[in-house]
Order: C-alpha cells, then structure tokens, then sequence
C-alpha cells in the first residue's frame, strides 16, 4: 500500500493571503515613492520578494502526507508536526462528507479535513484499506 498526500485548504490559503498582502503592501509603498517622493525604496523590494516566495513551492508544502510504518500510521500536516498514530491505540476510523475522524483510545482525536471529491475519493480508499489490512472499525457517518 502506497501513502498518500491530500491538499490542505488552510495554509494553502494563510500563503495566499501572506503573500498577496505583502505584494500589495510592496506596491503602495512603490507608489508613495514615486508619487509622493518618500524614501522608502530599500524596505518595498524584500516584501515584494517575500510576497512572492509565498506563491513558489519555496514557501513550503500545502499538502498532508499520509505515510505507513512498522505498527504506526505517520500524519506530516503543513503547519504542526508530524504525529505517529500506533495502530494498537486506534479505536475507530469514522469517515463524513467532510472530513476524516481518526479515534484514539485514550488520546485526542485527529480530524483530516477533505476539500475535494477525487481527494476524498482517494483518502477513503486510502483508509479503507488500511483499516480492512490491520482489522479496524470503520464507520461511516453519512449512511447512519
């Protein structure tokens, strides 16, 4: 079984907003430089360098990687740590239209957001799989 990356809609828009906002802010001090003749012409050019790291693979992945290990399911997320998931402390594996709900016996539980229909598609195989390989309880939630 192969692992598997999902996109993740919450950094990929905090980079899109970072970035466009300090591209925004680059160009209004642009303006005032010409137009106003204020000397701010050394602080525009790293914030629009900046602005546009944000929109390059530079500034860092988007996307949750789903990787399998020996007796661990590995959950990387864009802006948090890497969390191992032992498969002994696993209770269940509850799926919903918009999200993934991974329940831990005597931890928190971690939620998977889904945001497409072909991702979805791919992480419910993706966990169906797993689950059906090291005898889990699956539930799903919009057939109840």
């Amino acid at each position: 079984m192969d692992n598997l990356q999902i996109k993740t809609w919450f950094p990929l828009t905090k980079k899109i907003v970072l970035g466009g906002g300090l591209i925004l802010v680059a160009v209004i001090m642009l303006i005032l430089n010409i137009t106003l003749k204020i000397r701010l012409m050394a602080g525009w050019i790293p914030l629009f360098g900046m602005g546009v790291l944000f929109f390059t693979p530079l500034g860092g992945s988007y996307k949750t990687q789903l990787n399998i290990g020996k007796g661990f399911l590995e959950i990387k997320w864009p802006d948090r740590a890497k969390i191992n998931v032992l498969e002994s402390e696993i209770d269940r594996i509850t799926f919903s239209t918009k999200y993934v709900i991974i329940s831990r016996k005597a931890r928190k539980d971690i939620k998977l957001g889904l945001y497409d229909k072909d991702q979805k598609t791919q992480v419910f195989k993706f966990l169906t799989e797993y689950a059906k390989e090291k005898s889990l309880t699956l539930i799903n939630q919009d057939e109840q």
